[in-house]
């Protein structure tokens, strides 16, 4: 079956159900083996009668099962009745199938629809369950991988893994979901994936046969004091000013509509090649490059509603301009909030622009049952840092040099970092109580710094005052989910619809004790997945949960606090302010491992001017010195970010004073250029001469960021 439409053209193998599309005299097809599949949970079934397929759980995940069953594999071509149809309608053209009847389920039935879309050319993949009777899905892998196995370094795959990740086809580290290389499994609206959708390139810009593979290192021989200037550091770039060498090439992205239950599975053997496990050979094995699709999971037990994908073909396409087609698409949604529609709300946020980010804590107390909990040295587990010595710590900063600050505050209650949420009141009495916070926070404003509290409302303590086990997140099974991982101890999760009315209480006494807050921290929002909840009382699917994590926010909003939370994603961006970090994947490892991609900043092509991301500052040892990746991401400085179980007083000894002028230093450049480009959108990121390790970023306001990783020098111009 073939059809075409505004362009784009779409080939169907009745047979394979395989897919085939042409647009701008480019052909994407889905790979030679691909399979239309869903996994299932059957009943009793014996262990060597199905086919067991590993997938990536939490301990949150609503798919729970009897751990009796078994998960067996169907083809959708394993139907026992399969029609297609060719439909035209007003908006599109395209293929609709029908798929009934599976092993001992013969009611059990779903749709697709494959169509091009007249107003773009864009092609949408939609799953519809039709009748969920006699099996229970627990994954569905549609639509295909692409074939992209082309042999060069120049052809690459694009994930939102946190900041952004380019994964040439030759990259020689391996890079895969299966085996835990992406966090959350890929799972999309968490840190494995900032944004629902994954892109490939044919020909782009970088020359990642060159250099790309290479590590950054510093060659300053050990000799670094930390005192370079914006100017010194500069005259270390080349004069050569070439222009970035960009090529025109064919892309796709893959823009997963309904990202609530969903993720990208990705296979990138070492190489690009497919090693025979008897060969110990990378050069030996089969060139097939980078396989990547997407994958889809049920909702409480149920498939429930339509799943929908859709591809969009570029043609002369990088990067930058994959990126950019994903900011029309959420424009022309209404999703895009920038920072100056946020600031017309919030005037503070322009206060926050510009500011040395100070992450300090007051009460530390590990629980003995915590994985944090130190039991060679358990005067470790307990830690007063008093509200007062913050504040001479903030005015030692600001003798020294530190511009405006933000202060955000851990383990600022009674219980301590990380412990009894939601019931987290009063403010700890040792520190010096309600009165010590509110002098502490009055100091801030004094001095015109912001202040901001780190708080929580997933982890549910069982020792919290009010706790309810009624009010946990329930599985369709009918347990909760329980671990002792984080100081605090035994914990479950707060349903989440329950979680905005916790908000407005704790908040509202905060403010009835006088302390005023320009900011606040929702933990893990932004960070963990979405939780779902089978009680009745508070039933909640994980997109009913980005709604009530939204609402939180929207009331802090609504009373003059910015909204914050661990990390950034795609739902939060119309009410989130800013973040604890936005990095880099390698950020987030040991900095000897070997990196997984070449870091390029995607996230911020689509949202800079939408959510301010500070950054880490620190530099590494025979690597690289993040506050680079800072001013290529026009991003605020960390000037100080402790650990949530470090505590450190307002005193100094000479060492730590020079140590904090040097930092402070490193960060007023880095809060400068913040000051200017803050608000601006990343117009472009791009590799100059086609080489990764010396990046270019240009904001709209025509500031350009040129930093060179092989010297670890930076330039700033316009």
């Amino acid at each position: 079956m073939q059809f075409t439409c505004s362009g784009t053209d779409v080939r169907f193998d009745e047979k394979t159900l395989r897919f085939a599309f042409r647009r701008d005299g480019a052909d994407w097809t889905w790979r030679d083996g691909f399979m239309p599949s869903f996994d299932c949970h059957v009943a009793g079934r014996p262990a060597d009668a199905a086919t067991v397929v590993p997938g990536h759980t939490t301990s949150a995940d609503s798919d729970q099962s009897n751990p009796n069953d078994r998960i067996r594999t169907f083809a959708f071509a394993d139907a026992a009745s399969i029609t297609h149809e060719l439909r035209e309608t007003g908006t599109g053209v395209g293929v609709f199938s029908t798929f009934r009847g599976f092993g001992d389920a013969p009611d059990f039935a779903f749709a697709t629809y494959v169509w091009v879309e007249r107003a773009s050319g864009d092609v949408i993949c939609e799953w519809m369950p039709l009748d969920e009777t006699g099996l229970s899905v627990t994954r569905l892998t549609w639509p295909g991988e692409m074939t992209f196995d082309g042999e060069s370094d120049r052809d690459v795959t694009l994930i939102t893994h946190q900041q952004g990740v380019m994964i040439p086809n030759t990259w020689p580290t391996a890079v895969s979901s299966a085996h835990g290389d992406i966090v959350f499994g890929g799972r999309f609206e968490t840190a494995g994936g900032y944004m629902p959708w994954f892109a490939q390139i044919r020909g782009s810009q970088a020359d990642c046969g060159k250099n790309g593979n290479d590590e950054p290192h510093d060659d300053r021989d050990g000799r670094d004091d930390g005192r370079d200037t914006q100017s010194t550091r500069s005259a270390r770039i080349s004069d050569d000013d070439s222009r970035p060498t960009t090529t025109g090439a064919p892309a796709y992205i893959a823009i997963c509509e309904t990202p609530w239950n969903a993720g990208y599975a990705i296979e990138h053997p070492a190489g690009g090649r497919e090693t025979p496990a008897e060969a110990g050979n990378v050069a030996a094995g089969t060139f097939v490059g980078t396989c990547i699709g997407m994958w889809f999971e049920p909702s409480l037990g149920r498939m429930d509603y339509r799943r929908v994908v859709r591809y969009r073909f570029l043609s002369d396409a990088d990067h930058t301009s994959v990126a950019k087609s994903y900011r029309a698409y959420v424009d022309e949604r209404g999703r895009l909030r920038t920072l100056a529609e946020k600031a017309a709300r919030n005037p503070s946020v322009r206060n926050l622009i510009g500011c040395s980010w100070m992450h300090v804590g007051i009460k530390t107390v590990v629980q003995p049952e915590s994985r944090f909990y130190d039991r060679e040295h358990p005067e470790n587990n307990l830690h007063v840092t008093s509200f007062a010595a913050r504040a001479k710590q903030l005015a030692t900063l600001h003798e020294l040099g530190a511009g405006r600050i933000y202060m955000h505050l851990d383990g600022w209650a009674e219980p301590g970092y990380d412990n009894q949420h939601p019931d987290y009141l009063p403010a700890c009495e040792e520190a010096g109580g309600w009165a010590g916070m509110k002098a502490l926070v009055d100091a801030c404003h004094a001095r015109g710094d912001l202040f901001g509290t780190h708080d929580q409302y997933r982890d549910y303590y069982f020792d919290a005052r009010t706790f309810d086990r009624n009010n946990a997140v329930r599985l369709p099974d009918g347990t909760n989910p329980e671990q002792t991982i984080w100081a605090g101890g035994h914990q479950t999760f707060l349903c989440a619809e329950l979680a905005p009315d916790y908000v407005r209480r704790n908040f509202a006494e905060i403010a009835a004790n006088g302390v005023r807050l320009d900011c606040a921290y929702l933990d893990v929002f932004t960070c963990n997945e979405g939780d779902e909840c089978a009680n009745p009382e508070h039933r909640m699917t994980r997109r009913d949960c980005y709604e009530r994590r939204a609402e939180c926010f929207e009331y802090l909003l609504s009373h003059g606090i910015l909204s914050s939370s661990e990390e950034v994603s795609d739902w939060a961006v119309p009410s989130l302010v800013f973040c604890h970090y936005a990095p880099y994947d390698f950020q987030m490892r040991d900095p000897s491992a070997p990196r997984q991609g070449v870091p390029v900043p995607l996230y911020n092509l689509v949202y800079h001017d939408c959510v301010i991301e500070p950054w880490m500052m620190e530099r590494v040892a025979g690597g690289d010195d993040y506050m680079l990746y800072a001013l290529l991401n026009g991003g605020a400085p960390y000037l100080i970010r402790d650990a949530a179980y470090v505590g450190v007083d307002g005193d100094m000894s000479p060492e730590q004073r020079a140590q904090a002028e040097n930092d402070i230093e490193r960060c007023n450049a880095v809060a400068a250029l913040h000051e200017r480009v803050g608000m601006s959108e990343l117009v472009r990121h791009d590799f100059v001469g086609g080489d990764p390790l010396v990046q270019r970023s240009v904001f709209a306001d025509g500031t350009v960021v040129t930093c060179d990783f092989h010297d670890q020098t930076y330039r700033i111009e316009g």
